[in-house]
């Protein structure tokens, strides 16, 4: 599952959503590796820079991976 969050410089949560996406996927074998694409549409927000914190939760295992990724909007 997917979980996102925008951040202000300042540190404030502008707008933030849990299991915004789930990307299933189903293996015969047991699977270390998985590709997929993420696309996020900031129309709507005001010049400036924020950041943007995403978190993937694998349901089987409920392990998770959290990366942010600074964005300017001009």
């Amino acid at each position: 599952s997917v979980d996102v969050e925008i951040v202000s410089e300042s540190g404030t949560t502008l707008w933030g959503q849990k299991d915004i996406q789930r990307l299933d996927a189903t293996a015969n074998a047991l699977t270390f590796e998985h590709f997929e694409t993420l696309n996020f549409d900031f129309s709507g927000l005001p010049a400036g820079s924020y950041t943007l914190a995403v978190t993937l939760t694998d349901r089987a295992s409920e392990k998770s991976v959290e990366f942010e990724q600074a964005i300017i909007i001009k």
